[in-house]
């Protein structure tokens, strides 16, 4: 055993440091806005064909191409289908991955364990979503019409069983923040300054060189993300109604987007970067993965974080 980790290991040299070399994305559509007409696998295939045209790539530098999608609507390999329809060669290989919220941050551990172990040398890693048009489905009984329809949120959070929290984020986050004894107003607080600071990254330029103008339906040219409220009233977030229980904190403007997006970014070799003469953006050091109860799933990145850093060394 000792024999076979002192090998494995010895692969890991620097000529096999997993770099990231370049990373763009489309703008972040909202709810029922100008990204909702193209499904996840039109947005992949802008994406993908973009970063195919930047370098220029020779197909046969590609290794792989590794997509993360939750919601994907189809079912013969998305990410295949995003890349011939990107125009890139069909002799290229793509796999589709599902680890639900994590599903992209998968695709980018796989492709830099190919590249550490010296299986692959260029990787495109990437991630997409419609939320749009993922499809709404509702239990209907007599209970749920009476209380989900008619007053708009359940009468009992405590009574909720595990099943049912992991149908409904926002319910099982709601009870985190109890559990916690975060506020309202703590993160309305954090809404208020993100949007802030949203919005003067725009202004200052930050996301230029990463996000990709896109021409909707309509002619309707999509440059910036939807998401981000332009004009900040704080009264109207502060005084928001909360979405689940009748007592709760989250609310609209506080809580995560439903988006429409896609990204990617290659993943490379140090040993290729270096020949190829490109300065890389960052390096991947480490990952890990933790497990969580549906209860607890708001608590997960934090765990993964102390386990990660723990691995890696880092302070």
């Amino acid at each position: 055993m000792l024999e076979m980790m002192i090998s494995i290991d010895s692969l890991h040299s620097s000529d096999n440091r997993v770099m990231i070399v370049d990373a763009c994305r489309t703008p972040i559509g909202k709810t029922g806005g100008n990204l909702s007409c193209f499904n996840e696998t039109e947005l992949m295939s802008i994406v993908l064909k973009e970063m195919y045209n930047r370098y220029k790539l020779d197909e046969c530098l590609i290794d792989d191409v590794l997509i993360g999608c939750c919601f994907s609507m189809e079912p013969r390999n998305m990410a295949k289908k995003a890349l011939i329809m990107a125009g890139l060669p069909a002799s290229i290989p793509a796999m589709t991955i599902n680890r639900t919220c994590a599903s992209s941050m998968e695709a980018i551990i796989i492709g830099a364990q190919k590249i550490r172990q010296g299986e692959s040398d260029v990787i495109i890693s990437g991630g997409t979503e419609n939320m749009n048009q993922n499809p709404h489905v509702m239990k209907m009984n007599i209970q749920n019409i009476r209380h989900n329809l008619k007053y708009g949120m359940p009468l009992c959070p405590e009574d909720m069983t595990e099943e049912e929290l992991s149908d409904n984020i926002g319910k099982s986050i709601e009870l985190m923040a109890r559990r916690y004894s975060i506020s309202k107003e703590l993160q309305d607080d954090y809404a208020i300054k993100s949007h802030t600071k949203a919005n003067r990254a725009w202004e200052k330029g930050f996301f230029n060189n990463e996000t990709i103008s896109i021409i909707s339906r309509g002619n309707v040219l999509v440059e910036r993300d939807e998401g981000i409220i332009p004009v900040i009233n704080e009264q109207d977030i502060l005084s928001a109604s909360p979405l689940y229980f009748r007592d709760g904190t989250i609310t609209k403007y506080n809580a995560s987007s439903i988006s429409d997006g896609a990204s990617a970014l290659i993943l490379m070799s140090m040993k290729t970067a270096l020949e190829n003469n490109i300065t890389p953006m960052a390096e991947v050091v480490s990952s890990a993965l933790i497990g969580t109860s549906f209860g607890n799933m708001g608590i997960a990145a934090a765990e993964a974080l102390h386990k990660v850093l723990k691995r890696s060394g880092i302070k």
